[in-house]
């Protein structure tokens, strides 16, 4: 399968621009407003209306969404569900340094707004704290429990987290 055009999956990383290989076939964005997380805490989350979040300077949430969701058009890669649409949730650098790391709030609001959103299936490629932190968090367990017994429409929403990061 190449997914439907009616599944959202959200890519909680460092943000998702519109592309051309993030088209439809009649050259529609797949990417949706999604969230910024603002890591000061002055405002927890703004919405990001018009399809065209901000990258923070890594590209490294662009890259996942075109791993996911990337066209079958013939100029570069192909996604393994190109039909899907994309809810990006980018988490703002704390420092110019493109700090990679986001507290557990943060992502807990994360997944919380995903599944709110209709996101089918949440994709997270995320630092948390500092290699001496725990990775245990009862917010972050939380949120993937309301996830997946919630989301979609109580039938539950699929979480999907990297491993092999540091932490």
């Amino acid at each position: 399968t190449k997914g439907e055009s009616s599944l959202v999956v959200s890519v909680i990383d460092a943000g998702v621009e519109n592309h051309e290989d993030l088209n439809d076939n009649s050259g529609n964005s797949r990417v949706l407003g999604g969230i910024r997380l603002n890591p000061d805490n002055t405002n927890p989350s703004d919405w990001i209306g018009g399809g065209t979040p901000v990258v923070n300077g890594s590209g490294h949430g662009q890259w996942c969404a075109g791993i996911i969701a990337a066209s079958h058009n013939d100029k570069g890669g192909a996604g393994i569900a190109p039909n899907v649409r994309i809810f990006p949730v980018n988490r703002e650098s704390r420092t110019t340094t493109r700090d990679i790391y986001v507290r557990y709030e943060e992502i807990a609001e994360a997944i919380t707004r995903s599944w709110q959103a209709g996101a089918s299936v949440i994709n997270m490629s995320i630092g948390v704290g500092s290699s001496s932190e725990s990775s245990h968090s009862p917010v972050i367990e939380a949120a993937i429990d309301q996830a997946k017994t919630q989301g979609r429409g109580g039938r539950g929403t699929v979480l999907v987290a990297s491993i092999g990061n540091n932490n």
